[in-house]
C-alpha cells in the first residue's frame, strides 16, 4: 500500500497538470475519499453552501470537453469533479443548523432557561444569517447596504450584506473545499487540473444543475503524472513547431533553457500556452 505524502509533501507535489495518461487506472474509491476530505475545510457559518458533483461516465466527460474548448486536461481526463455553490439553500442550511441545535439543548428550551451559547446560536441562524442572504432582486441587499453604511459611521459592523457580496462569501468558501480536495489527492499521487476556461451554463444544463446554481470551477482528474521528461515536453513542441515554421523550432530552443520545465508535472500555464501561442 502506497505511504500518504505529509501535508507539506503534497503541497510540493501539487501542480495543475494539462495532459493526462488514459491508459492508467484510477481508483473511483480513493478519489471519493478525498471529495469526503473537502467537505471538512472551513465554510463560512457551517452553512456548507456548495456541492460536488463526481462524473465517472466516460461518455458524459466526452460531452463535457467540447464546453471545456477542448483543452487537454478535459479530453484526457478519466474523471471529473464539479465545484459547485448553491447559494439558493441557504434557508435549508440555516434549518439544518437549528435542527442541529435543537438535537444538542432540546426543542422548544423556553428563553429564560437557554444557556447563553445557545441563544447566540439560535439568534445567529435564526435572524443573522437571514437577514444576510434574504434578498429580492437586489433591491433589499442594497437596503441592507444603505443601514450598514449609516451604523457604520458609529461603529464596526460586518459590511458584505448585498447579494453579490453573499456570493462572493460562497465562492470562498467553495474554494477552500477545492484546496482540500486539490491536496487530498496530490498526497495519494493522484492529479488534478482545475478549470475555469469554461461554458458553464452548458455544463450546469448536461448535469441537471438548478439554474441558480454557479460552478466556481471543474477538476480533471487523473491517476499518477505522466513522469516523462523534459526531453519529452520539447519533443512535443518541436513537433509542432516543425509543422509550422523552422523559425519558431529555433524560438522554442532558445527560450526553452529560461523555463524551470523538469517534466509534464511542472508545466505551469504561462509556460505552456505560450508556446502554444507561438506555434498554433
Amino acid at each position: 500500500m502506497t505511504i500518504e505524502k505529509t501535508v507539506s509533501e503534497a503541497i510540493h507535489h501539487r501542480r495543475s497538470v494539462r495532459i493526462f495518461d488514459e491508459k492508467k487506472p484510477l481508483d473511483t474509491s480513493r478519489v471519493k475519499k478525498c471529495i469526503e476530505q473537502a467537505t471538512l475545510a472551513p465554510n463560512s457559518s457551517n452553512m456548507q453552501l456548495w456541492e460536488f458533483i463526481h462524473v465517472t461516465s466516460k461518455e458524459i466527460i466526452d460531452e463535457i470537453a467540447p464546453l471545456c474548448f477542448n483543452q487537454n486536461a478535459a479530453k484526457t481526463a478519466q474523471q471529473l469533479v464539479v465545484f459547485v455553490v448553491r447559494k439558493d439553500l441557504w434557508k435549508k442550511r440555516a434549518n439544518a443548523n437549528l435542527d442541529f441545535i435543537d438535537s444538542i439543548y432540546g426543542k422548544n428550551t423556553p428563553k429564560s432557561e437557554q444557556l447563553g451559547r445557545e441563544k447566540v446560536a439560535r439568534n445567529y441562524y435564526g435572524k443573522i444569517i437571514p437577514f444576510a442572504y434574504f434578498d429580492v432582486m437586489g433591491i433589499f441587499g442594497w437596503l441592507k447596504y444603505l443601514l450598514i453604511l449609516i451604523v457604520g459611521l458609529f461603529k464596526p459592523i460586518y459590511r458584505e450584506v448585498r447579494k453579490k457580496d453573499m456570493r462572493i462569501v460562497a465562492h470562498k468558501t467553495c474554494g477552500l473545499a477545492a484546496q482540500n480536495f486539490m491536496i487530498s489527492m496530490a498526497a495519494i499521487d493522484y492529479d488534478t487540473c482545475p478549470m475555469e476556461g469554461t461554458d458553464t451554463w452548458r455544463i450546469k444544463k448536461l448535469l441537471g444543475l438548478p439554474k441558480a446554481s454557479e460552478i466556481t470551477c471543474s477538476f480533471h482528474v487523473e491517476s499518477e503524472n505522466l513522469k516523462e521528461s523534459t526531453a519529452s515536453v520539447l519533443e512535443f513542441l518541436l513537433k509542432k513547431c516543425t509543422q509550422k515554421s523552422r523559425y519558431l523550432k529555433e524560438i522554442v530552443l532558445i527560450l526553452t533553457p529560461l523555463f524551470p520545465m523538469t517534466s509534464l508535472q511542472v508545466l505551469e500555464p504561462i509556460h505552456f500556452y505560450f508556446f502554444l501561442f507561438l506555434v498554433d
